[in-house]
Parts: structure tokens; C-alpha cells; sequence
């Protein structure tokens, strides 16, 4: 029988009131979905499943062991069901991570300091337009209003003409930010040129006129439509790559175990 000491994550050694096993071989510990992650390529090789991890029902566990019960499956990617506080015959330990449930979403209320991000009063992101900087997410793109003086002007990148609207007032800053946002390439990548000479947010704003043309330079951002975020900053934080090799890799694979495997046999 494990004693307290056992209930401990295996790769950060961390001991929370709720902790998550391997929804494969039940015995392998984890404080988080990370942990697991970054475990996965290791135990695999020797997690299988055995009759001998078949969990005991509530009424088996001793009085040591249920101040440590954990919560049942309810479906949740962390296993953050109902406590165990009646006997039952399900099991006592909830799952992991089960990559093919529902996503959880990121709360952002702690990460308010990290400049350029549009952050609701319940802590999530709003769904305002975004541009990239330095591989994150910056929601402080400005809206158009079109009753006060504006310019459309017209942007060739990738191959294409883009049609944008830039308020008159705005300073050159938020004319980059606008034009990251809508071109999709990262901010800190993005270079304007206008009539041969390259534009900075100093002097990009006595250019703007109505059907003034500019030439954008850089690498579009991948598409991150059905691609979770975590696992994006998860594999750019552990394999050390950008923000598109993590996209396209998660994308090609569809699951983050595999999109990491990928990149790491590379």
C-alpha cells in the first residue's frame, strides 16, 4: 500500500491535493497535463495495461488513504469530477489526460502584466483580433471608426493585395500592430516598404493616404484554427522552436505526443 510520500508527481516530484494517474497502467503519477506530456516519450515504453491496477472501490480504502482520494472521470481532460465521499464501485482514480476529450479553457487572469493582451474581468481573453510579438498573442489591436477620418490603403504581401483601413489618427505604432494583425505576420518580423524606402512607426504615418500603395515583407503566420494553444506553448517552451513549427507539426500529427516525437526525431 502507498504511503503518503508515494502520492508525489513523477517528473517534478510536486504533491497536490489532487493528483492524476495514467489513464493506461494506473500507477504512474502526475501533478499536471505537462508532467504527463513531458513524461510521455519515456513511459510509454513500460506503461501497459494490467489486471493488477483494477482500482479498489471506496469501501477497501483504508482510513490513511482516503484523506488522499481523488475524484472520478467525469469526462473532464483533468478528471475534476465529483470527491469521493460515497461508496462506489467506479474507479478512484480519475484520468490523466485523455487527449481525444473536450479542451479546457486557459484562464488568463494571472498573465494581466504580459503587454499587449486584452484580458476580460473573468480572466479569458477576449475574442478581439490579435496580432503576434515575439511569439505571443497581443490583443490590443485598435478598431476603425469610421465616422472620424480614415484611409483605405492598399498592401501587396505573400503574393496578395490587401485592402485596409487605417485611422488617421493613429500613431505609427498601432499602424504596425494593425497591419501584423491583418497580414498575418508577426510584428516583430513584419517590414513596410513604401515607394523604395522601408517604414518605421515614426514615419509611416505621413504616408498614409487614401489608395497609397506599400509592400509588406515576411513570413505569414501558420493558421491556428483548431489547434489548442497550450499545446503550442508547450512544445515552443520544451523543444525550443517557433511558434509555426509548432502549428504545422501539431496540425500534420493532430496530437501533441506525436507532433512532439516529430519534431524531436528531426
Amino acid at each position: 500500500m502507498k504511503n503518503e510520500d508515494d502520492f508525489v508527481c513523477t517528473v517534478c516530484q510536486r504533491k497536490n491535493a489532487v493528483m492524476k494517474r495514467c489513464t493506461r497502467c494506473h500507477k504512474t503519477i502526475y501533478c499536471s497535463r505537462e508532467c504527463q506530456k513531458a513524461d510521455w516519450t519515456s513511459h510509454k515504453k513500460l506503461c501497459v495495461t494490467t489486471s493488477s491496477s483494477i482500482p479498489l472501490k471506496n469501501s477497501e480504502l483504508s482510513s490513511e488513504n482516503k484523506e488522499h482520494r481523488h475524484y472520478i472521470d467525469d469526462g473532464s481532460i483533468f478528471g475534476e469530477g465529483k470527491d469521493l465521499k460515497e461508496e462506489a464501485t467506479y474507479p478512484i482514480h480519475p484520468p490523466l489526460v485523455d487527449f481525444n476529450k473536450g479542451k479546457k479553457t486557459v484562464n488568463k487572469e494571472n498573465n494581466s502584466s504580459l503587454i499587449g493582451k486584452e484580458v476580460r474581468k473573468n480572466g479569458s481573453e477576449s475574442n478581439h483580433s490579435y496580432y503576434l510579438y515575439y511569439n505571443e498573442m497581443c490583443y490590443d489591436v485598435p478598431d476603425v471608426d469610421k465616422s472620424q477620418p480614415y484611409s483605405n490603403i492598399i498592401v501587396k504581401s505573400n503574393r496578395e493585395k490587401h485592402s485596409i483601413d487605417i485611422q488617421r489618427t493613429w500613431t505609427g505604432q498601432n499602424v504596425f500592430k494593425v497591419l501584423a494583425c491583418k497580414l498575418k505576420i508577426p510584428l516583430d518580423t513584419l517590414k513596410i516598404i513604401n515607394k523604395g524606402k522601408v517604414m518605421t512607426p515614426d514615419i509611416i504615418q505621413s504616408c498614409i493616404e487614401d489608395k497609397a500603395l506599400f509592400q509588406a515583407i515576411g513570413e505569414q503566420a501558420a493558421n491556428e484554427d483548431g489547434v489548442d494553444k497550450r499545446d503550442i506553448e508547450l512544445m515552443m517552451k520544451q523543444l525550443k522552436i517557433s511558434r509555426n513549427e509548432a502549428v504545422l507539426s501539431l496540425k500534420r500529427k493532430g496530437d501533441v505526443i506525436d507532433a512532439i516525437l516529430e519534431i524531436g526525431n528531426k
